[in-house]
């Protein structure tokens, strides 16, 4: 018994076991980790109130609207680009470093010099340079996560990624404890960071050694060429999230702020299962492009899809009717007034769940125009939306400047991704939106007006929710079944 789990988990067999294999890795790293920190977030925004959970919920997403430029776009390529040309690995990493160093050095000179005079928090001032410190961690942590998942070894990325969460989850519990301020969280984030980042270094320390002898200068072109887009997408990406702190907080204050905030941590945590499906399969899905298997490629994009879908669309009808008392119980009575803005972001659970699958068949095809200007019109929108509704409807305007803009810029790379590769999305749907309607939907609503607790009605919902997919046959469960068989 023992000789098969480890087989399972630390040996690569065949395609589904490694993609069961690597999405439990990082279901047990990432998920149960981000859930530990995003209850102590949840605890921390109670204790702080919406004034002082604002301010530090201001001062992240602002310093990262400097500094989102040197984030994922370069990993990301560096990932397609070791998974399609392992025996070249040593030098894309080499070259890839000193590029990402560059970016980051600018990165928090921007951050430390000019981010600070944009900023409409009093006293928030020094807490950039700990934000620079945050940047500068998850920068190394980031490199090393695109090595893991180009070879598919995710239990390190796991590893690294527990780490992290988990050292800011405690460190953050005692800084809410004994020092209840914005300040203490934010070091409490730098110091969890620093640990996954020196984690990350120490577990690639090999390759780490290599890259002065490996640095390649005729890369630095193709790189910078390709990268030149992806960039902007990266850029735009966060962009369209953290522009809405910003101009929440010009128009309507830290509260508003931090009550925004509030909602968008709940998506946010709801979107760590597809980005772990996401990245499970990119190199896969990279590997596959290069052959030219269209029709491996179709099967793998579609049971993608089946499962992002069946986990979607109840999180969006449950989400949606149970949106304040859900509120209530986690952050308090403080926060109920944004339960509108949660609603109208759950709406954003139908694009946001696929993103990961339809952006990495764009990536893998290398069409960069298409992620640059799908991004850039999103972010357009989403700023033109704001400055519209935000001063009138505050956080709920924000939520609907998002939603759309998201339907913009997802609704433009959906396109270019089924003209890349064909795949049907909704053959599969039918079944699910029944036991949607039913369980989370029906029955959640049932439950509410009986004024059973909201955790209650969760867990009997999505019990139904399952039951019906069992008494319909949907074709979903026989996935769900394959992939325990491969992981039992």
């Amino acid at each position: 018994m023992g000789g098969k789990i480890r087989k399972f988990f630390f040996e690569h067999r065949n395609p589904r076991q490694i993609v069961a294999k690597n999405f439990l890795w990082l279901t047990a790293g990432e998920f149960s980790s981000r859930l530990i920190r995003a209850f102590v977030m949840i605890y921390a925004a109670r204790i702080l109130g919406a004034h002082g959970y604002g301010v530090f919920s201001y001062i992240l997403d602002l310093a990262g609207f400097f500094t989102i430029f040197s984030s994922v776009g370069i990993s990301f390529m560096l990932t397609r680009d070791m998974s399609q040309q392992p025996e070249k690995r040593y030098e894309f990493f080499a070259t890839t470093f000193f590029i990402r160093i560059v970016l980051l050095v600018l990165s928090l000179l921007l951050l430390v010099v000019a981010a600070p005079l944009f900023s409409r928090v009093e006293g928030g001032r020094p807490l950039f340079v700990f934000a620079a410190l945050l940047v500068a961690f998850d920068g190394f942590r980031d490199l090393s996560s695109a090595v893991f998942r180009a070879f598919e070894r995710m239990e390190f990325e796991a590893l690294t990624s527990g780490v992290t969460n988990i050292t800011i989850a405690c460190v953050a519990l005692l800084a809410i404890v004994f020092v209840p301020t914005p300040y203490a969280l934010t070091i409490s984030y730098v110091s969890g960071a620093g640990v996954g980042a020196l984690l990350g270094i120490f577990l690639l320390r090999n390759w780490f050694r290599k890259i002065f002898t490996h640095f390649r200068k005729e890369l630095v072109l193709p790189i910078l060429k390709t990268a030149s887009a992806i960039l902007l997408a990266s850029f735009f990406g966060p962009f369209m999230l953290q522009i809405d702190t910003i101009m929440l907080g010009w128009w309507k204050g830290v509260a508003e702020v931090g009550r925004y905030a509030a909602a968008q941590r709940i998506i946010f945590l709801l979107l760590v299962l597809p980005d772990i499906l996401s990245l499970t399969i990119f190199p896969m899905l990279s590997r596959l492009v290069k052959e030219g298997n269209a029709a491996r490629l179709q099967a793998l994009v579609e049971r993608a899809f089946s499962v992002l879908f069946a986990i979607a669309l109840p999180l969006l009808l449950g989400g949606v009717i149970l949106a304040s008392p859900l509120l209530l119980f986690l952050y308090g009575e403080e926060y109920v007034s944004s339960a509108l803005t949660l609603q109208i972001l759950l709406l954003t659970l139908f694009w946001l769940f696929p993103r990961g699958v339809v952006y990495n068949i764009v990536l893998a095809h290398d069409r960069r125009f298409v992620m640059a200007s799908s991004a850039a019109l999103g972010a357009v929108t989403n700023v033109i939306l704001n400055v519209i509704l935000i001063p009138r409807y505050g956080g709920a305007g924000s939520a609907i400047a998002t939603f759309c803009a998201v339907c913009v810029n997802r609704g433009l790379i959906f396109r270019e991704a089924r003209r890349l590769q064909k795949f049907s999305t909704f053959r599969l749907l039918p079944k699910v939106i029944i036991a949607s309607l039913a369980g989370p939907g029906l029955m959640s609503y049932i439950l509410l007006l009986f004024h059973v607790h909201v955790l209650l009605i969760i867990l009997l919902s999505a019990l139904f929710y399952f039951l019906i997919l069992i008494l319909l046959r949907a074709p979903i469960v026989e996935e769900f079944r394959a992939f325990f068989r491969q992981a039992t």
